[in-house]
């Protein structure tokens, strides 16, 4: 029995690189590189889109022509977020989908259907996030695949070098020596295998929660019937390995950095560059995570703002210090946060509405309150008046007309009908101390809302049967 094959992000963490084949294992890692490498390219290209266009959009948007341009960038995301799923498609082994709304006729309509869905929002997002994450993997999968490269075929231009092949303290140059470097291009070779699967993968996991539509999974079990269905990428398992990948790069620079003989420490560097979009990515974790309630959207924003700021600070001490530049990307940034919880929280402004409104609510609980406390009494009345009125009445009508019926024994037409007169009577007196208890059953009081029901139903179900009979 063959099984069926496996598609997807799980297929690829599930397959077992220590027993796959030598052309298996390479020809994964020649598909993570091209993957990874035009990654680079789109996330040049998603740069450019989202810089100049929400530029160009917040610029112009007190002008009526900043509409149409922000329309205009909203589809401009759409197509280069395409480019992407395609990408991410090739890796996958099948198709990643989303689900846009179609565009609307006139400017209102083009911008409802595109600034009003949320499928373009996780596009910017995912441009934002892709312009940095694709620069800094693809620009490592390259440089590792080069390094390999070049390491493997040291003896062949080692020649070309005047001085020999430096690598650190140990300089390569003559051809033996160069074989002995070559040596190192294998275990180099592994590291970059898995480095080149733990990016890719972390990409592409957030390329398609961000890209692909929620029925992609159901989407692709419809097309192949017999396969296993894919299940959804774990966003915390995304996480995870964005973090190892993230401190994989950061231990390869630190060796590199070693290996060249010390010197200035340029991986802090790369260090800042890997560390934002991981900062990102916890930041849109945390805020897709975070509950639904009012001052939600703040907290994103000042958790943003102290991301950015912070990772500015960190340029500014890397740089050598000097003036604090920082503070006036941070003040910028502050103003609209500011204005954003000045908005949210409009209506603490005001202490005194506040306690208006508080007052009002409680004088209308209070009113609410008072008139259910009048209605159970009235309602209590007119059961009180039925019991002790009009069915006191009917029962004293029923024993005068029993004694009627004990004196007309002799004429037994009329007494039937004596008879009849005296069930009615009792018929009317069931059915008004029904109606009496309705209005405020006891049990409703006593036992509650369940036990009322019970009982009547066992009445209607009683009535049900004597009407049968």
């Amino acid at each position: 029995m063959t099984r069926p094959p496996r598609h997807g992000i799980v297929a690829i963490m599930q397959s077992d690189a220590s027993t796959a084949p030598v052309r298996a294992v390479l020809t994964r890692a020649a598909r993570e590189t091209a993957y990874l490498t035009i990654g680079l390219l789109t996330s040049s290209l998603a740069l450019t889109v989202w810089v100049v266009g929400v530029s160009l959009s917040l610029s112009l948007i007190v002008f009526v022509v900043g509409l149409p341009v922000a329309a205009g960038t909203a589809i401009a995301c759409r197509w280069t977020a395409e480019l992407d799923r395609r990408n991410a498609a090739r890796l996958l082994g099948r198709p990643v989908r989303a689900r846009y709304r179609e565009l609307g006729h006139g400017l209102r309509g083009l911008l409802g259907s595109t600034l009003g869905d949320p499928q373009t929002w996780r596009d910017l997002v995912w441009l934002v996030l892709h312009s940095v994450l694709g620069f800094v993997f693809g620009c490592l999968a390259l440089g590792l695949v080069f390094m390999v490269a070049g390491l493997a075929t040291l003896p062949a231009w080692h020649w070309s070098l005047p001085a020999g092949a430096q690598f650190g303290i140990w300089n390569a140059d003559d051809l033996w020596e160069a074989f002995a470097v070559a040596s190192l291009a294998l275990p180099l070779a592994a590291l970059t295998i898995v480095a080149l699967r733990g990016m890719a993968l972390a990409e592409c996991a957030l390329a398609e929660s961000l890209l692909g539509g929620d029925d992609d999974a159901v989407q692709s079990t419809e097309a192949m019937p017999h396969a296993a269905p894919a299940r959804r990428f774990d966003p915390d398992v995304a996480l995870s390995l964005h973090v190892a990948v993230t401190a994989l790069v950061a231990l390869v620079m630190a060796v590199i950095w070693i290996g060249s003989g010390g010197g200035t420490f340029w991986p802090a560097w790369v260090w800042l560059g890997i560390a934002a979009p991981l900062g990102i990515h916890v930041l849109v974790r945390r805020a897709r995570r975070a509950p639904a309630v009012r001052g939600r959207s703040v907290r994103v924003h000042a958790e943003a703002v102290a991301l950015i700021v912070g990772w500015l600070s960190i340029v500014w001490a890397l740089a050598g210090g000097g003036t604090f530049w920082p503070f006036w990307p941070g003040l910028g940034l502050a103003i609209p946060l500011a204005v954003h919880a000045l908005i949210v929280f409009r209506d603490r402004l005001n202490p005194a509405r506040e306690r208006e409104l508080s007052e009002r609510v409680d004088e209308l609980t209070r009113t609410r309150r008072g008139a259910l406390d009048v209605q159970a009494a009235e309602l209590r009345r007119i059961e009180r008046d039925l019991h002790d009125g009009a069915q006191a009445r009917l029962v004293s009508l029923s024993m005068l007309v029993g004694r009627a019926e004990e004196q007309l024994a002799d004429r037994p037409e009329v007494a039937a009908l004596v008879r009849r007169a005296r069930e009615e009577a009792g018929a009317a007196i069931g059915e008004l101390r029904d109606l009496a208890r309705g209005i405020a059953p006891p049990v409703l009081a006593d036992r509650g809302l369940s036990a009322a029901v019970q009982a009547l139903g066992a009445r209607a179900d009683a009535r049900r049967r004597r009407g049968a009979r």
